[in-house]
């Protein structure tokens, strides 16, 4: 049992909805498994949307390896070791959670009423820090330098572990933040490659 976003539900200052943000209460999503192999649990683990397949896979027989070989395109990781044991850890805990939000908020034509908004979304959560950089939609780009990154995005950057509930933007003084900001941004890149 899944979903595919969540709800805002009056955060932040009032937001309803689902969309162009990182918040928890839009990103993190519930993901219950029933499996006759495992114990019941909770777990801290990553695990994304794009991992359910290739779990599900696992659980059909298939083994990592089998499954490269045949979907090589098919991009995930298999979690059904956390899913044995709440404890285990996995490559999506190394790599992060891919934030990919695209849908402009105006006419794809880009003359609409949001075109000059930095609307769209690329960021990481790491399982302890979330990073997301917004841009407009005629300014897609992978930024791989501190210029580009601060010239065309506007940046969050929340320690979820010290503010669980994502009020302290600590990308609001950037430069006391930089090293992280870059680390999370090669994430970001590393995750879209």
């Amino acid at each position: 049992v899944t979903a595919d976003h969540g709800e805002l539900a009056g955060v932040h200052g009032g937001m309803l909805g689902k969309g162009p943000d990182i918040y928890k209460e839009t990103v993190r999503v519930p993901l219950l498994v029933r499996h006759p192999d495992a114990r019941s649990g909770s777990t801290d683990a990553l695990v994304g949307s794009i991992d359910l397949v290739p779990t599900l896979l696992a659980f059909a027989g298939l083994s990592d390896a089998e499954r490269q070989q045949r979907y090589p395109d098919l991009h995930g990781v298999n979690v059904s070791s956390v899913i044995a044991d709440a404890k285990a850890r996995t490559a999506r805990d190394e790599r992060g959670i891919l934030f990919n939000y695209g849908t402009p908020s105006g006419p794809l034509t880009g003359t609409g009423p949001g075109s000059n908004l930095r609307s769209l979304i690329r960021g990481v959560f790491d399982g302890r820090f979330k990073f997301g950089r917004y841009f407009k939609l005629h300014e897609h780009h992978e930024p791989r330098d501190w210029d580009t990154l601060v010239a065309h995005n506007d940046l969050e950057l929340y320690d979820t572990q010290a503010d669980p509930d994502e009020i302290v933007n600590l990308a609001f003084k950037p430069d006391e933040q930089k090293t992280r900001i870059l680390e999370l941004n090669t994430k970001v890149n590393a995750l879209i490659d």
